[in-house]
């Protein structure tokens, strides 16, 4: 929660997938954060979450992201776009043979 905060106090438009908390939730967490109604939006899936994103964080470690598809991910995300994996849950060699870069947390 504090995360994307601190993403939306800084101007980010976040479309977020989180298998296991809804939307509303996340809202309600937000509630004193004024852009979060705005520029908070939820997505079906990794894949709808990631089009047209610069870049893409994840911060929990469900096992669905550890089986995603990089190179159909890749195509729909811009050119230069940035993988975050602050829980070292996503495929990595999968990532950096799809094109994109990877930042991992003690990598």
């Amino acid at each position: 929660i504090t995360l994307c905060e601190e993403l939306l106090k800084a101007g980010a438009h976040l479309a977020v997938h989180d298998p296991k908390v809804p939307l509303v939730k996340m809202l309600n967490d937000l509630q004193h954060c004024a852009e979060a109604k705005a520029h908070l939006k939820e997505a079906e899936s990794v894949e709808k979450a990631c089009e047209n994103a610069d870049a893409a964080v994840f911060a929990t470690e469900w096992d669905s992201f550890r089986h995603l598809d990089w190179k159909k991910i890749a195509a729909k995300m811009s050119p230069q776009a940035w993988i975050f994996d602050a829980r070292n849950c996503t495929d990595h060699r999968g990532i950096r043979a799809a094109g994109l870069k990877l930042w991992a947390v003690g990598k």
